[in-house]
């Protein structure tokens, strides 16, 4: 029989949203839902990650299915990526051209002649969901079914006693795993894309205080975020009782990250980082106003050196020299004064490495 399967490698919005549109599309196309759960891709230091792993899948949800629904068929059975392996599937992401604008009595005729459909982006990848489809009110039912553990809905509990969540504005200080793959990962990472990707994830504390200070708002904030020191510089700034977080709750990784995602959902406002797939989950299935922040570049970086390990000194200057090459990269095309600037701090720092990322050749020793 065929299916609808959906699978992603990375963290845990983006595969939410991947799943909650199969689910809309599995519903349209009356096909049973499939989730493959991977381990994390990407840098080396996930090898061992205990983050997203299929082994500690039970932490987030409440069994090996992602919804609570009558329909066995909607339920989303998870595999692991092991138990999956043997079916082949077709990528709608890399077939939408072919396929999205398709009816659905097409679609279904196409799924006859090929693979299973692997849903694999976190958005509307076939026309007629964004044209029949209410998609706002189809995200929010699909997300009040999501089977979430009994600790995940406790910890939202205990939060929700602390603050008003409907009201109040969240802000998600992503730190943890991009903290680890700036100390741990290898450098090659980091050369290939791996630090523009931080930069471009990595928001500054002062830029969530601006983003809070210039606003009117003057109500609780929840601040969605791994680090201890986050929440108390929160507090120290706008007062214990009006912030609240799942920081000091007894939680494992994957436990916080989806009490995490849970909470960001029932927030009024959401101040995010210039990409996250994390808050934009959130967003979208419950209507709250998100606001992703500018780049600061110079303070991310500042930021992110700060953290890594002052006692190796060679690394420190490597991560330095691709931080800021990283950085006169992404500001090329918009400040190049900027750009050249970076370059120069890079090029201080190591030159060969900067000229890796930036493809300038270095002449021969």
């Amino acid at each position: 029989m065929k299916a609808i399967y959906t699978a992603r490698g990375d963290g845990l919005g983006t595969r939410m949203l991947s799943a909650l549109y199969a689910r809309i599309l599995a519903q349209q196309v009356d096909l049973p839902l499939k989730v493959i759960w991977s381990p994390l891709g990407g840098a080396s230091i996930y090898a061992d990650y205990v983050l997203m792993h299929p082994r500690y899948l039970l932490e987030i949800f409440a069994d090996r299915a992602m919804f609570t629904d009558l329909d066995p068929g909607l339920r989303g059975e998870i595999l692991t990526s092991e138990e999956a392996a043997h079916i082949r599937l077709r990528s709608l992401y890399y077939s939408r051209d072919a396929l999205a604008g398709l009816s659905r009595e097409e679609l279904l005729a196409a799924l006859e002649e090929s693979e299973e459909l692997l849903y694999d982006f976190p958005g509307p990848l076939i026309d007629f969901l964004s044209t029949e489809v209410d998609l706002g009110s189809a995200l929010a039912a699909a997300w009040s079914a999501v089977n979430w553990s009994a600790p995940v809905r406790d910890a939202v509990g205990l939060v929700g006693r602390r603050i008003d969540l409907p009201t109040c504005t969240a802000v998600h200080v992503r730190r943890g795993d991009i903290l680890d793959v700036v100390n741990r990962g290898d450098l090659e990472h980091l050369v290939h894309d791996g630090m523009v990707q931080i930069l471009q994830r990595y928001t500054p504390l002062k830029a969530f205080f601006r983003q809070i200070d210039t606003s009117s708002f003057s109500g609780d904030i929840l601040v969605c975020t791994e680090d201890e020191d986050v929440v108390r510089r929160f507090s120290d700034r706008y007062g214990r009782t009006r912030v609240a977080s799942s920081v000091g709750l007894d939680l494992t990784e994957n436990q916080r990250a989806a009490t995490d995602l849970l909470l960001l959902s029932k927030a009024r406002q959401i101040f995010a980082p210039a990409v996250s797939f994390f808050s934009h989950c959130a967003a979208a299935v419950s209507g709250a106003r998100l606001t992703n922040t500018a780049w600061d570049l110079e303070a991310s970086i500042e930021e992110i050196l700060a953290f890594v390990d002052r006692s190796d000194t060679a690394r420190l200057r490597q991560v330095s020299a691709i931080a800021y090459a990283a950085a006169s990269h992404l500001v090329a095309a918009q400040d190049r004064d900027l750009a050249l600037r970076f370059r120069a701090q890079a090029f201080d720092f190591d030159a060969a490495l900067c000229g890796r990322i930036l493809g300038e050749h270095q002449p021969a020793a």
